[in-house]
């Protein structure tokens, strides 16, 4: 299933269970989107333009969940991270906060300019929060939370 949604003044609310399925989905430039995806088995491709607001949900099961923003774009987004994988790519001059409060069993990779800027009191490196050099001095900006990782794993590309 493809959808294209057509460029609105208001915001788009949107919630997605992807059941099995591929589902891609793209938002145009300047737009401001609600999101709630459920991954469950199948694949969602998500893709903002430039200058979009996006607030996620990203619930994703046993699925795979690859999200593109598009310059100049913002981003809060939370991941139950499940058994399924999450792809999210965030143009360089974005600053990005990520902050992993439950790992389990999965695994995040980040990109190795990110500092940990917090450890979450655990001493160890698995939870905590990191940023990207830029964050805090960037126009634009993505916030991640990581509610449980699961036996899943996600992906940060900057």
């Amino acid at each position: 299933l493809d959808v294209y949604l057509p460029a609105m003044p208001e915001a788009y609310l949107v919630e997605v269970d992807a059941g099995a399925a591929t589902t891609v989905m793209t938002v145009p430039d300047n737009s401001d989107v609600i999101l709630d995806v459920v991954g469950s088995a199948g694949r969602f491709e998500f893709s903002t333009g430039s200058g979009s607001t996006v607030e996620m949900v990203v619930d994703a099961g046993a699925g795979t969940v690859l999200l593109s923003l598009g310059d100049r774009s913002d981003l809060v987004l939370e991941i139950d991270g499940g058994a399924g994988r999450v792809e999210v790519t965030i143009p360089q001059n974005t600053g990005v906060r990520i902050t992993i409060e439950e790992d389990s069993a999965g695994r995040v990779d980040l990109p190795a300019d990110f500092e940990m800027v917090d450890d979450g009191g655990d001493n160890d490196d698995d939870t905590g929060t990191w940023e990207s050099p830029n964050y805090g001095r960037a126009d634009h900006s993505t916030e991640i939370t990581v509610s449980d990782l699961g036996a899943g794993s996600i992906t940060i590309q900057h």
